[in-house]
């Protein structure tokens, strides 16, 4: 990403001055140790408002400079800088709606592409899928059109395979700005690293619509992945995937024991998706619809 912050902030200040006064203050804040996000807008309509936002920060050599990861039906699809809490990622979509003139939220025109720091193993991939899913205060159903992205399909240039058609995305490449704090633990104590403890490892969550989906994979990708690298909320990680565990078995969705033992996020998913066509049918059969 060639354009600075300071370079959007600049832009939008005209448009929202109060938002944009509040961000260039609290830009990287991270609240309560949750992770950083960073965030992609790709525009699967007219693309005449991200353009116009194109133009005004350099154009496209500054602002599209190398997209790994982009949906597959996107005309346009730009990454904005990361910054520290939900709060700050849903107040800069905001101010860029106020200079688009029309909603980014609740828009078929327009797919957020949510980055959390840290690449989750498969089980947590999969437990942050789904609690996205379950999550949402959107009602969706998905086609494969809809999770088709540069990846779905093309080998990486370092020879790992293509990624598939999915909800939680691995490996896009680029740099992560590591400039934020990260609460972790040492000997069992309370300490703030000054930067994330990741090089560019991190997963990207697509799909997102509205603010309650950034707020819940924000919350959810930072109990995992405290869970995962054993860091400050790692206690309340490892109680969080629990619940979600035994919510599954409740409801029989939950994987088979051999699964638990699979890094394949694919394979989770796929149980996960099976299990709600199978009580999806159990619940019309009880309902009389068959």
């Amino acid at each position: 990403m060639a354009y600075t912050v300071e370079d959007l902030l600049s832009v939008l200040h005209p448009h929202c001055p109060v938002k944009v006064d509040a961000l260039c203050k609290n830009r990287r804040r991270v609240e309560h140790g949750l992770t950083t996000v960073g965030l992609k807008i790709h525009c699967l309509g007219d693309n005449q408002g991200l353009l116009n936002l194109i133009e005004a920060l350099g154009g496209r050599s500054e602002v599209i400079a190398n997209r790994f990861y982009a949906h597959a039906r996107a005309s346009v699809t730009v990454i904005l800088p990361p910054v520290g809490s939900a709060r700050s990622a849903i107040l800069l979509l905001e101010c860029i709606e106020k200079y688009f003139g029309h909603p980014i939220f609740h828009n078929p025109r327009y797919q957020i592409q949510l980055c959390s720091p840290c690449r989750l193993d498969g089980p947590r991939a999969a437990i942050l899928a789904i609690a996205f899913y379950l999550g949402s205060d959107v009602l969706r159903r998905y086609s494969l059109d809809d999770l088709t992205t540069t990846f779905s399909e093309d080998t990486l240039p370092d020879g790992h395979k293509h990624r598939g058609r999915r909800i939680v995305l691995y490996d896009g490449e680029g740099e992560l700005d590591r400039a934020f704090e990260w609460w972790d633990l040492e000997k069992d104590r309370f300490s703030i690293l000054p930067q994330l403890p990741f090089l560019k490892e991190r997963t990207d969550v697509l799909t997102c619509q509205s603010k309650t989906d950034i707020e819940n994979i924000n919350l959810v990708a930072t109990l995992l992945s405290h869970h995962q690298a054993l860091a400050y909320w790692e206690h309340l990680g490892r109680g969080f995937v629990a619940d979600v565990e035994a919510l599954l078995k409740r409801h029989l969705l939950q994987w088979r024991s051999s699964m638990s033992r699979t890094n394949n996020i694919e394979i989770w998913l796929r149980a996960f998706a099976l299990g709600l066509r199978q009580n999806r049918v159990c619940s019309c059969k009880l309902n009389g619809k068959f």
